[in-house]
């Protein structure tokens, strides 16, 4: 075992953008990616196909995707659809609705299926690179600053 921390993999290391490329291993990845696809079998309905587009669009980053990243494509673009259908009935019905055999109030079974569908969706997004916090991780530097000392400190 060698001392010092655990070598960075060079995909990591574009990504944070170090700039002493003799230090970067041959693990690179084959330039340039392709852009994730539908798998064999995988038929989406209409919105299913728009949620795909649009994650194609606005969330694929060539520097982290691949065609490996297909299926959590796919699967999130059914929670986006599953997440709108059902904020869309509690828009419809609310948060509150009658028991249909005791005619009392009880909450909108939508509220669960949406909520579990939307830390699904969150879950995902971080496995995706696409939330907050992930993107954070994966973010270039945010630049070099130039090393002052306690008198610059008003």
């Amino acid at each position: 075992m060698q001392p010092g921390p655990r070598p960075k993999p060079t995909l990591l290391r574009l990504i944070a953008g170090d700039q002493h490329r003799e230090r970067l291993r041959a693990d690179a990845p084959p330039d340039p990616q392709r852009r994730p696809e539908l798998p064999p079998g995988v038929e989406l309905s209409p919105a299913e196909l728009r949620a795909w587009r649009w994650l194609l669009r606005n969330v694929y980053n060539a520097r982290l995707h691949d065609v490996a990243d297909s299926a959590l494509f796919v699967s999130a673009a059914r929670l986006l659809v599953r997440c709108a259908t059902a904020d869309h009935e509690l828009n419809e019905s609310g948060l509150v609705m009658r028991n249909p055999r005791t005619n009392q109030p009880m909450p909108n079974p939508y509220v669960r299926i949406s909520t579990i569908a939307h830390n699904q969706l969150r879950l995902l997004f971080a496995e995706l690179g696409s939330s907050p916090s992930a993107r954070y991780r994966y973010a270039p530097p945010r630049g070099v600053g130039r090393a002052s000392d306690w008198d610059d400190i008003v």
